[in-house]
């Protein structure tokens, strides 16, 4: 217990006076405002993303949208061990606003879109309504926020309509 405390004090010194700290982030769903220390992560050249180290206590979560700079950030993993006196998540630079119907209603949100690649013909062909069907070879991934949205449903990215085939149903909450 005194290495912890001594942990904790340790990181808000840490916190104070590193070069990589970011004063007055902000979590979108609440208007939480909180300091962190950001850092590269050179885990994936592919994308842009950053590790960011927070007091223990703060209310993040994976699946929260972070302001950081006027450019939204989404963690999308965190890390837990034995003795860790502060948060660690992982959080991706989002890259596309996009908007769909839900009932009427015009939802929105931030995403990470990670566009079509070369595929293998297998992935040209995929399930949809318990039928194999062949798959158009353009495609696209999001990465966003928890929220419900049925299969089918037409998502609007800038002037493009592309429709929900299938979502993860694996991952951690969030």
């Amino acid at each position: 217990e005194r290495a912890f405390n001594s942990g904790i004090l340790e990181f808000r010194r840490y916190l104070k006076y590193n070069q990589h700290t970011v004063r007055g982030l902000i979590r979108e769903k609440d208007g939480t405002i909180f300091d962190g220390v950001i850092l590269t992560d050179k885990e994936d050249e592919n994308r842009v993303s950053q590790i960011l180290e927070v007091e223990l206590g703060l209310p993040l979560e994976k699946g929260d949208l972070i302001l950081w700079n006027d450019e939204h950030w989404l963690i999308y993993r965190s890390t837990t061990s034995s003795y860790q006196p502060h948060q660690k998540f992982y959080m991706v630079k989002c890259n596309y606003y996009i908007k769909w119907v839900d009932n009427g209603v015009l939802k929105e949100s931030w995403v990470y879109l990670l566009g079509s690649k070369d595929s293998k013909i297998k992935d040209n062909f995929r399930t949809w309504h318990n039928v194999i069907t062949p798959q158009p070879n353009k495609y696209i991934n999001l990465i966003l926020p928890h929220v419900t949205m049925p299969i089918n449903t037409e998502i609007m990215v800038l002037d493009e309509v592309w429709y929900l085939v299938d979502y993860d149903q694996n991952s951690v909450p969030g």
